[in-house]
Protein backbone atom coordinates (compact mmCIF):
# COMPACT_ATOMS: atom_id res chain seq x y z
CA UNK A 1 0.00 0.00 0.00
CA UNK A 2 1.44 3.35 -1.02
CA UNK A 3 1.39 6.53 1.03
CA UNK A 4 -0.95 9.30 -0.06
CA UNK A 5 0.53 12.64 -1.03
CA UNK A 6 -0.75 15.92 0.41
CA UNK A 7 -3.05 16.63 -2.56
CA UNK A 8 -4.76 13.27 -2.20
CA UNK A 9 -5.18 13.82 1.56
CA UNK A 10 -6.63 17.25 0.86
CA UNK A 11 -9.23 15.89 -1.55
CA UNK A 12 -10.15 13.05 0.82
CA UNK A 13 -10.63 15.50 3.70
CA UNK A 14 -12.58 17.92 1.49
CA UNK A 15 -14.80 15.06 0.27
CA UNK A 16 -15.42 13.91 3.84
CA UNK A 17 -16.36 17.44 4.89
CA UNK A 18 -18.63 17.90 1.86
CA UNK A 19 -20.33 14.51 2.16
CA UNK A 20 -20.93 14.90 5.91
CA UNK A 21 -22.36 18.38 5.32
CA UNK A 22 -24.71 17.20 2.58
CA UNK A 23 -25.80 14.16 4.61
CA UNK A 24 -26.47 16.36 7.65
CA UNK A 25 -28.50 18.81 5.55
CA UNK A 26 -30.61 16.00 4.08
CA UNK A 27 -31.15 14.39 7.49
CA UNK A 28 -32.01 17.72 9.10
CA UNK A 29 -34.50 18.97 6.52
CA UNK A 30 -35.93 15.93 4.77
CA UNK A 31 -35.77 12.87 7.02
CA UNK A 32 -37.66 12.26 10.24
CA UNK A 33 -38.34 8.95 11.91
CA UNK A 34 -41.20 7.82 14.07
CA UNK A 35 -40.09 7.89 17.67
CA UNK A 36 -41.71 7.02 20.95
CA UNK A 37 -43.37 10.46 21.16
CA UNK A 38 -43.93 11.17 17.44
CA UNK A 39 -41.66 12.35 14.66
CA UNK A 40 -38.06 13.05 15.61
CA UNK A 41 -34.67 13.59 13.99
CA UNK A 42 -32.74 10.60 12.70
CA UNK A 43 -30.30 9.33 15.37
CA UNK A 44 -27.32 9.43 12.99
CA UNK A 45 -27.81 13.17 12.34
CA UNK A 46 -25.77 14.42 15.29
CA UNK A 47 -22.81 12.03 14.86
CA UNK A 48 -22.65 13.18 11.21
CA UNK A 49 -22.62 16.80 12.41
CA UNK A 50 -19.78 15.99 14.83
CA UNK A 51 -17.78 14.44 11.98
CA UNK A 52 -18.47 17.51 9.85
CA UNK A 53 -17.30 19.82 12.63
CA UNK A 54 -14.13 17.84 13.32
CA UNK A 55 -13.18 17.64 9.66
CA UNK A 56 -13.91 21.36 9.31
CA UNK A 57 -11.13 22.15 11.78
CA UNK A 58 -8.71 20.22 9.58
CA UNK A 59 -10.04 22.11 6.54
CA UNK A 60 -9.36 25.43 8.33
CA UNK A 61 -5.76 24.37 8.97
CA UNK A 62 -5.35 23.43 5.31
CA UNK A 63 -6.98 26.72 4.30
CA UNK A 64 -4.40 28.57 6.38
CA UNK A 65 -1.64 26.69 4.60
CA UNK A 66 -3.09 27.62 1.20
CA UNK A 67 -3.29 31.27 2.26
CA UNK A 68 0.38 31.36 3.18
CA UNK A 69 1.72 29.22 0.33
CA UNK A 70 -0.45 29.05 -2.77
CA UNK A 71 -2.39 32.32 -2.50
CA UNK A 72 0.60 34.43 -1.48
CA UNK A 73 2.67 33.02 -4.35
CA UNK A 74 -0.01 33.47 -7.03
CA UNK A 75 -1.71 36.68 -5.93
CA UNK A 76 0.03 38.73 -8.61
CA UNK A 77 -0.46 36.18 -11.36
CA UNK A 78 -0.69 37.34 -14.96
CA UNK A 79 -3.45 34.83 -15.58
CA UNK A 80 -6.52 36.94 -14.79
CA UNK A 81 -9.05 34.15 -15.30
CA UNK A 82 -7.37 31.90 -12.74
CA UNK A 83 -6.92 34.87 -10.43
CA UNK A 84 -10.67 35.65 -10.56
CA UNK A 85 -11.72 32.07 -9.89
CA UNK A 86 -9.07 31.92 -7.16
CA UNK A 87 -10.50 35.01 -5.46
CA UNK A 88 -14.01 33.53 -5.59
CA UNK A 89 -12.63 30.27 -4.24
CA UNK A 90 -10.80 32.18 -1.51
CA UNK A 91 -14.00 33.89 -0.36
CA UNK A 92 -16.04 30.68 -0.03
CA UNK A 93 -14.21 29.16 2.97
CA UNK A 94 -14.32 32.56 4.69
CA UNK A 95 -18.10 32.61 4.27
CA UNK A 96 -18.35 29.03 5.56
CA UNK A 97 -16.23 29.86 8.62
CA UNK A 98 -18.24 33.00 9.44
CA UNK A 99 -21.61 31.30 8.96
CA UNK A 100 -20.53 28.27 11.02
CA UNK A 101 -19.54 30.63 13.83
CA UNK A 102 -22.90 32.38 13.46
CA UNK A 103 -24.75 29.05 13.68
CA UNK A 104 -23.27 28.49 17.12
CA UNK A 105 -23.53 31.98 18.55
CA UNK A 106 -26.54 33.74 17.02
CA UNK A 107 -29.57 33.68 19.27
CA UNK A 108 -32.11 34.87 16.70
CA UNK A 109 -33.80 31.95 14.95
CA UNK A 110 -34.30 34.08 11.83
CA UNK A 111 -30.60 34.93 11.46
CA UNK A 112 -29.57 31.38 12.35
CA UNK A 113 -31.81 30.10 9.54
CA UNK A 114 -30.28 32.56 7.06
CA UNK A 115 -26.82 31.57 8.23
CA UNK A 116 -27.70 27.88 7.89
CA UNK A 117 -28.92 28.21 4.31
CA UNK A 118 -25.97 30.40 3.31
CA UNK A 119 -23.51 27.97 4.93
CA UNK A 120 -25.18 25.01 3.20
CA UNK A 121 -25.26 26.68 -0.21
CA UNK A 122 -21.67 27.93 -0.10
CA UNK A 123 -20.43 24.63 1.32
CA UNK A 124 -22.25 22.75 -1.42
CA UNK A 125 -20.73 24.79 -4.28
CA UNK A 126 -17.21 25.03 -2.83
CA UNK A 127 -15.83 21.76 -4.30
CA UNK A 128 -17.29 22.62 -7.71
CA UNK A 129 -15.59 26.01 -7.57
CA UNK A 130 -12.33 24.28 -6.71
CA UNK A 131 -12.67 21.93 -9.70
CA UNK A 132 -13.40 24.91 -11.97
CA UNK A 133 -10.31 26.71 -10.65
CA UNK A 134 -8.11 23.65 -11.19
CA UNK A 135 -9.46 23.16 -14.74
CA UNK A 136 -8.76 26.81 -15.58
CA UNK A 137 -5.26 26.50 -14.19
CA UNK A 138 -4.62 23.30 -16.15
CA UNK A 139 -5.92 24.91 -19.35
CA UNK A 140 -3.73 27.99 -18.78
CA UNK A 141 -0.65 25.83 -18.19
CA UNK A 142 -1.34 23.84 -21.36
CA UNK A 143 -1.70 27.08 -23.34
CA UNK A 144 1.57 28.34 -21.87
CA UNK A 145 3.34 25.09 -22.80
CA UNK A 146 2.01 25.28 -26.37
CA UNK A 147 3.17 28.90 -26.74
CA UNK A 148 6.58 27.95 -25.34
CA UNK A 149 6.93 25.02 -27.76
CA UNK A 150 5.93 27.21 -30.72
CA UNK A 151 8.46 29.88 -29.73
CA UNK A 152 11.38 27.46 -29.47
CA UNK A 153 13.02 26.85 -32.92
Amino acid sequence: MRNLNYKEWFFIILALCWISGVVYFILNYFIEIQGEFGLEKHPIQYPVLKIHGAVSFVIMIIFGYFLSAHVKKNLYSKNKRCLKSGMVLLSLPFICIITAYALYYLSSDFYRQISCYLHSFVGFILPFSLVLHILQLTKARRRKDIKHKLAVP
